[in-house]
């Protein structure tokens, strides 16, 4: 029996076309997930899968601040292991004052919270599983 695996994901490609993109001045629309990876897109082009590490995250978010494509220092092939991604980031992003709201919906009984985070050049969307522990951190900071 022979066993297949599916080739690695090269993230350079992405690398490369999220470059180009934040180099045009795009206004992009960040989905992050907990592999971690961002899935990014802009008005007129679908979302690109983008594995995150350190310092791309770091990249992106300086992106969506200050409008700079620079890319120093920044290695996509590189795999982190981040735990619990997204609740660390959408943490830190409240400790820095920065404006995040949430998504309502008509049912409170959803297994999971959206939450949007919004920037000069584009925002950044949260789907965070619903803990009692993250209730009360935003019920704190009043999100």
């Amino acid at each position: 029996m022979n066993i297949i695996l599916p080739p690695a994901y090269d993230n350079e490609p992405a690398h490369q076309q999220l470059k180009q993109l934040m180099e045009q001045k795009k206004n992009l629309s960040v989905r992050l997930d907990d592999t971690p990876c961002a899935w990014i897109g802009t008005s007129n082009m679908t979302r690109l899968r983008y594995l995150l590490n350190t310092a791309s995250w770091k990249w992106i978010t300086n992106y969506l601040e200050t409008g700079s494509p620079d890319d120093f220092k920044v290695f996509p092939s590189i795999r982190e292991a981040l735990p619990d991604f997204q609740a660390t980031e959408l943490k830190a992003l409240v400790d820095t004052k920065r404006r995040i709201y949430k998504i309502p919906f008509l049912r409170e009984t959803q297994s999971h919270l959206n939450l949007v985070a919004v920037f000069c050049f584009g925002k950044i969307y949260f789907q965070i599983s619903r803990t009692a522990t993250i209730v009360e951190y935003l019920n704190a900071h009043n999100i």
